[in-house]
Parts: C-alpha cells; sequence; structure tokens
C-alpha cells in the first residue's frame, strides 16, 4: 500500500494501520516520489494527503488518474482539506477519509479495498 504523507506521524501512524492489516507499506512524503512509485510498484491500494511541500495534492491525484497504469489503483484520499476537494474527484475516488481520522475507520477503509469485500460506504 503506497501511503503518500509528508506528515511524520500520520505516516507512521497510517503504517501501523496497513502493517495490522498484513499489507506491506511504501512511504513517500512528495508527489513526484509517490507518483514514481505508483507507476513501477502498482500498489494495491493508494492514500494520498492534498497537502503536500513540493507538489499539490490534487495534481498528484489527477496525474494518477489519467495514467493507464495507475488509473485503476483505488485512492483514498486521506485530508484536512476536504473542502477544497473538487466535487468531480468524488466520484473517481475509492473514500475521502478526514483529518484528524478515525485510527478503526482509516483500516476498515483499507482492509475493504485491499481485500477486495465490494462496497465499503466510506465517507464522501
Amino acid at each position: 500500500m503506497l501511503v503518500v504523507e509528508d506528515d511524520r506521524a500520520t505516516s507512521d501512524l497510517i503504517r501501523d494501520v496497513v502493517e495490522e492489516a498484513g499489507l506491506r507499506f511504501v512511504p513517500a512524503n512528495e508527489g513526484h516520489l509517490a507518483i514514481s512509485i505508483a507507476v513501477e510498484e502498482r500498489p494495491q491500494v493508494i492514500t494520498l494527503d492534498l497537502g503536500l511541500p513540493d507538489t499539490d495534492g490534487h495534481a498528484v491525484l489527477h496525474r494518477l488518474l489519467s495514467d493507464d497504469r495507475t488509473r485503476e489503483i483505488p485512492i483514498v484520499v486521506v485530508t484536512g482539506y476536504r473542502r477544497y476537494l473538487p466535487a468531480d474527484d468524488y466520484d473517481r475516488l475509492a473514500a475521502v477519509v478526514d483529518k484528524p481520522f478515525d485510527v478503526v475507520e482509516l483500516a476498515r477503509v483499507l482492509h475493504a479495498l485491499a481485500y477486495a469485500e465490494g462496497p465499503i460506504g466510506a465517507s464522501r
């Protein structure tokens, strides 16, 4: 699971959730790095923070969604900036999880996506 998050504490918390689910944690703290990793490794799921230091998270999102190699990877936006997410992006995402997030809810969403349990009912 590719986790795109620049805040170390948040990344560590998501790592714990990912590893508890028995999944491989692949961190990226910058947008350009995330895109490269996504293209090379094609992770099961990507979590994406929109507030990245090097690149606008929306640009990263649109790049992932427009690339044939990554467009089918489920993306979970984990952000404190939901209000800045354009309405048409919601339909293209697997889920949106607000920061601060509930660890149990995030674990449920990520587990459902990684193990393809069908609709997850995550907040959008």
